[in-house]
Formats: C-alpha cells, structure tokens, sequence
C-alpha cells in the first residue's frame, strides 16, 4: 500500500501521520484519528462545495476522477453549485435591478422569482 502525506502533516509529524486525511499536529491521540476514519465520497464533496471559492483549482482538479461512486457523489453538490451560480446571473440582469422597486412585487415574491429561474438558467 502506498501512503501519501500532505506537506502540512510532514512539517508537523510526518512519523504519525498515515494519510493526507490523518494530519494532525502532535499531542492528538491517535485513537481519535483513527475514530475520524477516511471520508466517505459523499461527505467529501459537500465539503468541497465552499472550497470552490477559495480553492476553485483544488475542487477542478478532483472532477477528472472518473470513479462510478465518485461521479455518483458528486452530482447533487454539483447541481447545488450550478444553481447557485444560475441565481446569481438572474440576480445581475438589469430586469432584476428594478423588481423591488414596483409595487406588484414584494420579498418574497422576489426570492421564488431568483429560485425558479435560477434552475432555466
């Protein structure tokens, strides 16, 4: 088997890392790392979903894994992102701009509005 370690966990203790999910600095018990256990592909990438504002490359480069059960895991948090992102342009168009300003549209006629057509975009 080969064992990888992350840069962090070799400055810190590479002697008691295993893996890259095992970084741990010194004075952790190592039954605690073991209770963490590996996560599951599911777990892994709705964990990823914030990482693509801070580390977008990191997240890309984790697509190419062509996996079944990774492919499977990463489908609703990839949907979310995409949704998210069709919100936002409907948010950013001039007809959106001006919504709140007439009298026939309140909050949350608004936020059902960004929803619905959030998912056509």
């Amino acid at each position: 088997m080969h064992v990888t370690t992350s840069a962090t966990c070799s400055l810190y203790s590479a002697d008691d890392c295993a893996s890259i999910g095992a970084a741990t600095l010194r004075g952790v018990p190592a039954e605690l790392i073991e209770a963490t256990g590996e996560l599951s592909p599911t777990r892994a990438w709705w964990l990823r979903v914030p990482a693509v504002l801070l580390s977008p490359r990191s997240v890309f480069f984790t697509l190419r894994e062509e996996d079944d059960e990774d492919v499977a895991a990463r489908a609703e948090p990839l949907l979310l992102v995409i949704w998210l992102a069709g919100m936002g342009s409907v948010l950013a168009t001039p007809t959106a701009s001006g919504l709140l300003d007439d009298r026939d549209y309140d909050t949350m006629l608004v936020a059902i509005w960004t929803f619905v057509a959030g998912l056509a975009e």
